[in-house]
């Protein structure tokens, strides 16, 4: 995992090479999470209706909700949710995919809401990637712990 994640990290400090991903020209929606530069109706009608979840992640400080995240950096940052699922897959689908993106995405939404939203993408993109490298890397320990090794 910690080659690959320097390899992603390297990817955004370098100003995310074209194209990293072949799903790049669309933004990230799934896991609860949509990723947006301009929201729509039924994004907002999405959010404000939020099912009552009960979840053991509770515990831990994840809130499961669904999550929007609005930034007119939605293609880098999607582009990163993207790598994460690729690269990380073990770790992201076989633990829990909606706490990865909904604490990856809560990054994001945290980020701007603390500092605005950034005139350039590097900055927002490596708060979100070291949440990301948080969490993969103590999957990955996880699974390497229960005996689920990877391919």
């Amino acid at each position: 995992s910690a080659p690959a994640l320097a390899l992603v990290r390297n990817y955004i400090e370098m100003g995310l090479p074209e194209p990293l991903h072949p799903a790049s020209d669309r933004f990230f929606g799934g896991a609860d999470v949509i990723v947006t530069d301009v929201v729509q109706p039924y994004q907002r009608d999405l959010i404000a209706d939020q099912p009552i979840v009960l979840s053991a992640d509770s515990q831990s400080g994840f809130v499961p909700r669904r999550r929007l995240v609005v930034t007119r950096h939605a293609a880098e940052l999607s582009l990163l949710f993207h790598e994460f699922a690729d690269r990380f897959s073990r770790e992201v689908y076989e633990t829990d995919k909606y706490a990865f993106f909904g604490t990856l995405a809560q990054a994001a939404i945290d980020y701007v809401a603390a500092y605005g939203d950034p005139d350039a993408a590097q900055d927002l993109l490596l708060h979100v990637f070291e949440e990301g490298s948080h969490y993969v890397l103590d999957a990955s320990a996880v699974l390497d712990e229960m005996g689920m090794e990877s391919e």
